[in-house]
This record gives C-alpha cells, structure tokens and sequence, in this order.
C-alpha cells in the first residue's frame, strides 16, 4: 500500500471516529431531554389526578402519592444514568475534537453544568419533595384501612346493582 494510500485510510478513520463521537454525543443528549420531557408529562398528570382524587376520594391519595413517587424514584435513576453517559460522550468529544464543541455548544460552562446537574438531580429532587410533602400532610383518617375496605365495599355493591 501505498504512503498516500495509508495517509487516506487513517484519516478517513479518523473523521469516522470523531463522526461516531458527535453523533453518539448529540443522541445522548437528545435521549436525556427526551426522558425529562416524558417524565415531566406524567408526573404532571399524576399531579393532577392527585389533585382530582384527594378531594373526592381521600383513600386514593396515598397509594396515587406512592406511585408518584416511585415513577420519581425511577426518573432520578435512568436521569442519572443518561446524565453520566453525556458527560462521557461529551468529554470524548471535547478530547477528540475541541472545536466542535464550539460549534455544537457555544454556551458558558457554568450553564452547561449548571443545566445539567438541574435537569439530572433538580427536576426529580423537587418533584420527591413535593411526593413526599403530599403523602406526609394526607390526613390520617384517609389511609384508614377499615375505611378503605368499606368504601371499596361500598363501591361494589352499588356497581353489582
């Protein structure tokens, strides 16, 4: 093989490699705002139920609350995951070509990072605190198990009629 020949192969490697880092650092952060938007929509809307079910059926709240704050749970987990695998792929990026992050990121550091620890760590914090403010103030005759039982009772034998 020729030096020209061997000169063209490495580079064309070259910018395959650094084409793959771009791409696969632009799908993470693609993939993370992606998963923050859809966990805010349902923890939105488990809010709302929340908010619909704790005035007319108290029972509700406590296991809606639950549920609410396991789908946080979850959000904060594959946030963190997604989180570390940006800044990985990033990194990468940064090491593999600086001035692409220029072009791609024009914005400061301290916001990038800033950003980042908000919408990985903030956004599910502030939704456990509010799960966990909701499920601490439900009043205690809500959760009344007897009371529960005889609400669902209830509810079957008018359903049945």
């Amino acid at each position: 093989m020729s030096d020209v020949a061997a000169d063209n192969t490495a580079r064309t490697k070259g910018e395959l490699d650094l084409n793959v880092i771009v791409q696969l650092t632009l799908h993470e952060e693609n993939t993370l705002n992606n998963r923050v938007n859809i966990f805010l929509v349902v923890e939105s809307l488990l809010l709302v139920l929340y908010a619909e079910i704790s005035s007319t059926r108290a029972h509700l709240s406590v296991p809606l609350a639950l549920a609410g704050l396991v789908m946080t749970l979850i959000w904060l987990v594959t946030s963190v995951r997604q989180g570390a695998d940006l800044k990985y792929t990033a990194a990468a990026m940064r090491k593999a070509a600086p001035q692409i992050v220029e072009i791609y990121h024009p914005v400061p550091k301290w916001l990038k990072t800033g950003a980042l620890f908000l919408i990985v760590w903030g956004l599910p914090i502030i939704f456990l605190t509010i799960w966990t403010v909701l499920i601490s103030a439900t009043p205690a005759d809500a959760v009344d198990a007897q009371d529960v039982a005889a609400k669902a009772a209830n509810l079957l034998t008018k359903g049945a009629t």
